[in-house]
């Protein structure tokens, strides 16, 4: 359960520190939770379900991985399987490619 609430206000934090003026984090936040209702919708449902899926998925890895590592888990892992589970991901990062700006670390 505090990994749960942890994971949920680092997400909410990272709005903040993402953000270049500070009304703008809070109205984000109002969206998030339904509290704004007169504001411009930003994300399509779609996008939105997709989010929430894989932060799900996320979230459940790390915390079945917590008392293991990745090493452990690919010894117990075909091979092919863990090439497929590779491929499969360096697909999805190409395809999701955006332009640069979207990552942080890009514009310090």
């Amino acid at each position: 359960f505090l990994a749960l609430i942890t994971f949920t206000w680092v997400n909410f934090i990272w709005i903040f520190f993402r953000a270049r003026e500070f009304e703008i984090p809070w109205s984000m936040i109002k969206s998030l939770v339904f509290l704004n209702v007169d504001g411009v919708k930003i994300v399509s449902s779609s996008n939105s379900i997709k989010v929430s899926v894989l932060s799900s998925i996320l979230f459940n890895t790390y915390w079945l991985m917590r008392n293991t590592s990745v090493k452990e888990v690919s010894k117990k892992i075909s091979a092919i399987s863990l090439d497929t589970l590779g491929s499969v991901m360096i697909v999805l990062l190409v395809i999701v490619q955006g332009r640069s700006v979207q990552f942080i670390y890009f514009q310090f």
